[in-house]
C-alpha cells in the first residue's frame, strides 16, 4: 500500500519510479523543511512508514527516457522531463515574484499571497505554509478558501444567472463599479467553504452586516468583492509582520480579467499591482523552472506590464472599514460554531 499524489502516479506511468519533487512534499504535513527528509515523528503520529512514500527529490529532478513501452509516447522517448514544484510555487516563479518587496497574489477558485523568503517564515498563530521552490527559496504565505467560487455563488444565487457567460460577468463588474468604496455600509464575511489562513475556522460562514432597505444587488456585489480582499488583505499583513514589508503585488489568476476587482485589491491594501502575464502564471513558472534546469536562454518578461495604483482616497476609507470587518468575525466566531453544531 502506497499513498502518492496524481503527479506522482503520472510520473510513474512515465518512468516506473515513485518520486516527488520537495515542493510538493511540503505540503504534506509530513516532509521537514530543514532537514529535507520524511519526518520520523509526523510519520508516527500518521501510522504510516516512510517505505509507503516515494523517493524525495529536488524540483530540478530530470529524466529522459520513458519508462512506457507505450507507441503513442514513442516520440518523446529522448525527451527530457523535468519533475517541476507545486502550482503556488511555479506562480510566485511565473510572475517574477521572486525579489524582496514583492508578493504574488492569486484569485481563481481560492486565493493566496506568497513570498519567496531565503528562510521559512513561521507564525504559529496563522499556520503559515512554507513550501520548497528550489535551492534558493521558500515560498510562504497563506491560501483562503472563497475566491471566486463566491462570485459564482454570488451570480448563481443572487443575481439568478443560469449560465455565467463573459457578458453576464461583464455586467456584473460594471454595477460593481458604480458602487463607491464601503458599498454603502456594507460588510461581508465571504467564508462561504469555512475558512483557512489566517483564521483556520472549518466554522466559519459567509455573513452580510449592516444590511438595509436602500441597499440592492450592486452593493451587495462589491460587498463581495471587498469581503474577498479584506481576507487576502489579512494574509497579507501576516506574512509582512514575519518579513519584509512588502510594496508590490504580482498579481494572477482569474480576477485580472476584471479590472474593477483589481482596483478594489489596490485600493483595499494600498499596494502597486502588476500584472506580469496574462498567461496562466503557475504553468509560465512550470516553463522558466525546466529552461533553468535544461540551461536553456529563454525570456519571458512582459515589457509593459500593467500597474494599477490605490486610490489614496478608497484605501482611506477602506482602512476605517477594515478593523470593523475583522472584529465582525470575532464577535461572531462563537456564533457560528453553535449554528454549525445544530447542523451535526
Amino acid at each position: 500500500r502506497r499513498f502518492f499524489s496524481i503527479k506522482e502516479y503520472i510520473w510513474y506511468k512515465l518512468f516506473a519510479e515513485f518520486v516527488v519533487d520537495h515542493s510538493i512534499a511540503s505540503s504534506t504535513g509530513l516532509f521537514n523543511i530543514n532537514s529535507l527528509e520524511w519526518d520520523s515523528q509526523a510519520l508516527e503520529l500518521a501510522g504510516i512508514y516512510k517505505e509507503q512514500l516515494s523517493t524525495l527529490v529536488q524540483t530540478d529532478y530530470t529524466r529522459s527516457g520513458l519508462g512506457l513501452k507505450d507507441q503513442s509516447l514513442s516520440a518523446f522517448a529522448s525527451t527530457k522531463f523535468v519533475i517541476g514544484a507545486s502550482d503556488g510555487c511555479l506562480a510566485n516563479l511565473g510572475s517574477l515574484a521572486t525579489e524582496p518587496g514583492i508578493a504574488a497574489l492569486t484569485i481563481g477558485t481560492s486565493g493566496a499571497v506568497r513570498v519567496a523568503s531565503r528562510t521559512p517564515i513561521v507564525n504559529y498563530p496563522t499556520m503559515t505554509f512554507n513550501y520548497i521552490l528550489d535551492k534558493e527559496f521558500f515560498i510562504c504565505g497563506g491560501a483562503v478558501n472563497n475566491g471566486g467560487s463566491t462570485v459564482q455563488w454570488l451570480l448563481k444565487n443572487i443575481f439568478r444567472e443560469s449560465e455565467l457567460t463573459e457578458i453576464v460577468y461583464a455586467q456584473l463588474f460594471k454595477h460593481i463599479s458604480e458602487v463607491e468604496a464601503g458599498s454603502d455600509s456594507l460588510l461581508f464575511l465571504p467564508y462561504l467553504s469555512g475558512e483557512r489562513a489566517p483564521l483556520w475556522d472549518s466554522d466559519s460562514c459567509g455573513t452580510f452586516f449592516g444590511l438595509r432597505l436602500h441597499h440592492s444587488r450592486p452593493q451587495l456585489a462589491r460587498a463581495v468583492l471587498e469581503g474577498i480582499c479584506f481576507t487576502l488583505y489579512e494574509v497579507l499583513q501576516v506574512v509582512e509582520s514575519n518579513g519584509e514589508a512588502i510594496t508590490q503585488l504580482n498579481v494572477s489568476g482569474g480576477f485580472v480579467q476584471s479590472e474593477v476587482w483589481m482596483q478594489i485589491l489596490a485600493d483595499i491594501t494600498g499596494k502597486k499591482l502588476v500584472l506580469i502575464q496574462e498567461e496562466d502564471a503557475s504553468a509560465i513558472g512550470a516553463v522558466i523552472l525546466a529552461a533553468k534546469t535544461l540551461k536553456l536562454n529563454i525570456s519571458l518578461k512582459d515589457k509593459n506590464p500593467q500597474s494599477i495604483l490605490p486610490n489614496i482616497a478608497n484605501h482611506e476609507t477602506y482602512q476605517k472599514i477594515f478593523p470593523i470587518f475583522k472584529a465582525l468575525y470575532l464577535s461572531l466566531k462563537p456564533l457560528m460554531k453553535q449554528l454549525q453544531q445544530l447542523n451535526h
